[in-house]
């Protein structure tokens, strides 16, 4: 703006001088004109006066031939023949007859005109006066003296001009800072506290106006964003936000989380720069489409669900955001729901087969009298592990269930010792000897789960033991709560299977499993049960060297 008012400045000066010496040019020279043509008349006035009271008229025209420096005086008869000129010999000269000064001046008495000399090849001014003799007296100048005060007057305009140009300058410069100023320096986050330009009050008050409207926006604006950074900062899904290139916008904490890109700055990246894998890619590629997509993601042992959305605006598409719920659990309680499924069927179908087998025979009459006793024992038996495993089976869905369990005070060591005063025929009947060390602990539980569990794990020991094995029971009470501890020196447990022992219907050895008698549910009973009393459960074992398994309890489960 500085520069645009600077050089509309300079050229309105510019402008003024051009428009001023045209002017001043063409005031000059009507002016001169004007005085050398009343000068031209004077002076002929005069000489006529001279020449009509002159007693010799010739003598009076060689004095003027003389002095009339920059005029030419001519003596013209009435029929137009030169009978005297200053500056030509008269009877070479043509007939001025038809001259228009000379002509009005026969007929009125004065004449004058201007013209191209074909004499001097100058623009002359002619004046001509009718003499008291009749014939015609006439005085002619050249133009070319005015026409050198005009040069001259452009001259000194030509010098002046750099001056006043320069000049013009400054002024401009200085006008231009004093206009520039004052809006240079507008508060414009407080247009109404400006004292300026009245021109400028208008557009002041509209800013205001406009500053208080942006100021609210910007609040409610600031307010929505800051709603939504929380809201999706506490979502545990991951939340992508793309825009119809399928850009990076935004994403929370989760996403950041799931992706592994910590703090990284990915905003305008492609989204495939988070994590390429051909389920993403499908997903936004259908999102692109204007198609809602479902897939599933696998990634640094979890399974994510990729829920990726169009944003619609008009007929097209103007971006998509991607939900990423973690369904690990889900997808493994599925998992294990089949699994679940497919084991029960399998463990119900084993002993349901050796009954309906030895019922058979017993029906047909072609078992001996002295077999008939063992038949039978083998369907008790089979009767009796379908039964203990429907009850573990109903007694997992009960604790899957999730119902209020009532609990009070009580201490683990005295459970501890009834249990294993419950099994310690058991373990006489094994040869394992089952020591006891019980410290005092007071727990916060359900007295029948806590029987539950230790009879779950000290049968598990006496069952996986070896001959000369042991087993040792340790209950300590810690700062807060305490510790149980279930040790045999049996078979042992490969770190392989670590992991999965805690699963339904697992086993290490499935033939020595059926041997003993065991359902496969122990185990996942005792997780079950640990996890409804926030107690941690660990094991430590070696394949032959035995194993330990600890499981430790807060004093008080938290509500």
């Amino acid at each position: 703006m500085k520069d645009r008012i600077y050089r509309g400045t300079v050229r309105i000066v510019l402008a003024s001088i051009a428009i001023f010496s045209l002017i001043f040019a063409v005031g000059l020279y009507f002016v001169f004109t004007g005085h050398f043509q009343n000068q031209l008349r004077t002076e002929l006035e005069l000489l006529a006066g001279a020449m009509n009271a002159a007693e010799d008229p010739e003598t009076l025209f060689a004095l003027w031939s003389g002095e009339g420096a920059g005029t030419r005086l001519t003596l013209i008869a009435q029929d137009g023949t030169v009978l005297a000129d200053t500056e030509a010999e008269a009877g070479e000269m043509e007939n001025y007859a038809g001259r228009p000064e000379v002509g009005q001046a026969l007929e009125t008495g004065f004449g004058s005109a201007r013209r191209q000399s074909p004499t001097l090849d100058e623009m002359t001014y002619y004046v001509a006066q009718r003499l008291d003799d009749g014939n015609v007296l006439r005085l002619a100048g050249d133009l070319q003296s005015v026409v050198s005060v005009l040069l001259g007057a452009f001259l000194c305009v030509f010098l002046a001009a750099p001056l006043t140009l320069l000049a013009s300058s400054v002024m401009a410069e200085r006008t231009t800072r004093a206009i520039i100023r004052p809006i240079d320096a507008l508060n414009l986050d407080k247009p109404s506290e400006n004292e300026i330009y009245d021109e400028f009050a208008p557009l002041l008050a509209r800013l205001s106006v406009q500053n208080r409207r942006i100021e609210s926006q910007m609040r409610e604006l600031s307010r929505r964003q800051t709603e939504f950074a929380a809201i999706t900062a506490s979502m545990s899904e991951g939340l992508v936000i793309l825009n119809a290139r399928a850009e990076v916008l935004s994403m929370n904490d989760a996403a950041r989380r799931i992706f592994r890109v910590g703090d990284a700055d990915y905003t305008g990246r492609y989204v495939l720069a988070l994590h390429r894998c051909p389920e993403l890619m499908r997903a936004i590629r259908g999102a692109q489409a204007g198609k809602p997509v479902t897939e599933q993601m696998r990634t640094n042992g979890r399974v994510y669900q990729l829920i990726a959305s169009p944003v619609r605006e008009g007929d097209g598409t103007a971006g998509m955001l991607l939900l990423i719920p973690d369904v690990t659990e889900r997808v493994e309680a599925e998992r294990n729901r089949r699994e679940f499924s497919a084991n029960v069927s399998h463990e119900l179908k084993t002993p349901l087969t050796s009954i309906m087998g030895c019922a058979e025979l017993l029906r047909s009459g072609i078992v001996r009298e002295e077999d008939v006793a063992k038949f039978s024992g083998q369907i008790y038996d089979s009767a009796q592990r379908l039964l203990r495993l429907v009850e573990d089976i109903i007694h997992l869905s009960r604790l899957d269930e999730g119902a209020p369990v009532a609990m009070a005070e009580m201490d683990l060591a005295e459970v501890a010792k009834e249990v294993c005063g419950r099994l310690q025929s058991t373990a006489d009947d094994a040869g394992i000897p089952l020591r006891q060390q019980l410290k005092s602990a007071k727990i916060v539980a359900a007295r029948q789960m806590m029987d539950e569990l230790i009879s779950n794990l000290v049968d598990n020991a006496i069952k996986y033991n070896r001959p000369g094995g042991d087993v040792t029971v340790e209950v300590e009470p810690l700062g807060d709560g305490a510790r149980l501890t279930v040790r045999d020196t049996g078979i042992g447990i490969d770190s392989e299977h670590h992991a999965k022992i805690f699963e339904r219907f697992y086993r290490v050895d499935k033939s020595h499993s059926r041997e003993i008698g065991g359902t496969g549910l122990g185990l996942s009973i005792v997780k079950h049960i640990a996890a409804l009393h926030q107690a941690s459960i660990d094991i430590d074992s070696e394949l032959g060297q035995g194993t330990q398994i600890t499981v430790i309890f807060p004093a008080e489960p938290e509500a």
